[in-house]
């Protein structure tokens, strides 16, 4: 075994035989994962050991934030539109048996470091979460997210706050 890989979602992963818990996640990955990165709405990165077997799946597409709605602290820096380019961090699934193993961080830096790299080329400034419940919105807090005006389960963290976290 060749230990741990993200790679794109294919056609050869098991999406039927994971389980993270949450039906709506677990049926996302079944039956719209593929389809959304066929028409380009989203990617899916997923954690796998074999290339089959998913342990973890995480989202990423195109988004925009109200300007108005982000914290000073981190809009200081960004271009005074009315919206800024905004990377969505849109899912993210941890298989039953990995919980409380570290997929979950492994994932998120996974995904903060693409869309960095993204960003050289798209031009996004911030990267945006939508946390599902307040025991998700603090999982974010703890890797340095904030959070919006409103709504405040929507969590941002500027890119160039990203760039430092790999430097």
């Amino acid at each position: 075994m060749n230990g741990p890989k993200i790679e794109p979602l294919s056609k050869s992963h098991d999406r039927a035989g994971f389980q993270c818990g949450v039906a709506a996640l677990d049926r996302y990955l079944l039956t719209k994962a593929g389809q959304d990165v066929k028409r380009n709405a989203t990617q899916c990165c997923v954690l796998s050991d074999d290339g089959v077997r998913v342990r973890g799946y995480y989202t990423l597409s195109a988004a925009s934030v109200v300007l108005s709605d982000v914290p000073l602290a981190q809009s200081r820096r960004l271009a005074r539109y009315p919206e800024a380019p905004a990377i969505l961090f849109g899912r993210l699934a941890i298989s039953e048996s990995e919980h409380g193993r570290g997929a979950g961080g492994f994932l998120l830096m996974d995904a903060l470091k693409r869309s960095l790299d993204v960003s050289s080329v798209l031009g996004a400034s911030l990267v945006v979460v939508d946390a599902k419940d307040e025991q998700a919105a603090a999982f974010y807090l703890h890797y340095g997210f904030v959070r919006l005006e409103n709504p405040a389960s929507r969590l941002v963290m500027a890119v160039a706050t990203i760039a430092k976290l790999f430097e």
